[in-house]
């Protein structure tokens, strides 16, 4: 038999709550109703095009981010694949103002290697995430960690378009003082 005190947990805001709950909910809904997944059987290249804007609270020199990749799906489940993709991304600078004097910082450029998973909901709704290395192609750039997680619809035709989170996470130093990229982008692809 069971003794000992209880501890009633009383929620000092019933909003966040609600929100936590709510959210645990449409998680459960959405792993029962992958059973009703689509998925395409064959393995699949795709092309894709990202446009997105940085969102490093620490370092904010980049405005916008752009880029495209060559990609490959292999399912390994009617709810599954593996994913790898090779690509290019600009980290687009914003002017800077220094003492009256307009500043355009330089454009870093990288090469993105990813592989990750796609996991289908239902229908053409898809989650995914990647992990992988971003080689920094400017001068005294260093190659970093990178993941990324995000969510799309991929319609029957081939075309999906979805929007991810991507931090590419760099060691520190002297020549190079950015720590971290993070960006938030939409993408629009098509497989064949």
């Amino acid at each position: 038999m069971f003794s000992g005190n209880f501890f009633i947990f009383i929620p000092s805001n019933p909003k966040s709550m609600i929100r936590k709950f709510s959210l645990s909910a449409l998680l459960i809904i959405g792993v029962v109703a992958s059973g009703m997944a689509q998925s395409n059987s064959r393995p699949q290249f795709n092309i894709s095009a990202d446009a997105g804007s940085q969102v490093s609270n620490r370092y904010r020199e980049h405005s916008s981010v752009f880029g495209g990749a060559l990609g490959f799906k292999y399912p390994v489940s009617a709810n599954a694949a593996v994913a790898f993709s090779a690509g290019y991304t600009a980290f687009v600078t914003a002017e800077k103002v220094v003492g009256g004097d307009i500043i355009v910082p330089e454009t870093f450029h990288a090469i993105p290697l990813k592989a990750g998973v796609r996991y289908y909901l239902f229908k053409g709704l898809f989650g995914e995430g990647q992990v992988g290395a971003a080689i920094g192609t400017n001068k005294n750039a260093r190659s970093g960690f990178l993941y990324t997680p995000g969510i799309g619809y991929e319609f029957t035709e081939g075309y999906s378009f979805g929007i991810r989170y991507e931090s590419w996470l760099y060691r520190q130093t002297q020549l190079y003082n950015k720590s971290q990229l993070n960006h938030i982008a939409f993408r629009f692809s098509y497989a064949f």
